[in-house]
């Protein structure tokens, strides 16, 4: 087990995570001083898995609301803080003749390395959509806990749709 998924670990963010599970679906704002943004929400992130993989008991987690809402906790980093909650809407306003982004295609095959594709996606501008094709519930679900990522059903198309 990595040190940072460790029960001593996930006891130090297990509280912050009750409390957002508590005021759900209203997310909180959590002020990450002295850490960095980036620090704080990399070990809520980390507590976050450490409870999905190896479910640690904490007092102030509610296993009810963990089972009912804990896949979807979604943190992020924002201007006034970490935003701790279910994953905003995107706000899309359609400009002209706006077109819609490409969609690129996988056809999933053993060995092929959607982890790394999952990791850059966060990174690219403009967001491509990629519609990836045989890719078992096991492995969505793996993507979907490790990585910033929701692998939705195409509307038209046979496939999963990732987005970030």
């Amino acid at each position: 087990m990595r040190p940072a998924l460790s029960y001593p670990q996930f006891a130090r963010y297990a509280p912050t995570l009750g409390q957002a599970l508590a005021s759900w679906p209203k997310p909180i704002t959590i002020d990450p001083a002295p850490l960095s943004p980036q620090t704080f929400a990399a070990r809520l992130r980390d507590a976050r898995r450490a409870k999905l993989l190896y479910c640690h008991k904490h007092e102030c987690i509610s296993e009810r609301l963990w089972n009912a809402h804990g896949k979807d906790l979604h943190v992020t980093i924002e201007s006034d803080g970490i935003r701790l909650g279910p994953r905003k809407a995107k706000d899309v306003t359609p400009v002209g003749n706006a077109k819609e982004p490409d969609l690129i295609e996988f056809n999933f095959v053993l060995g092929e390395n959607l982890d790394d594709l999952c990791l850059c996606l966060p990174m690219m501008k403009p967001r491509p959509k990629f519609l990836i094709k045989n890719v078992s519930d096991e492995h969505i679900e793996k993507l979907e806990t490790f990585y910033d990522v929701a692998l939705l059903p195409h509307p038209t198309k046979k496939g999963k749709m990732i987005l970030s």
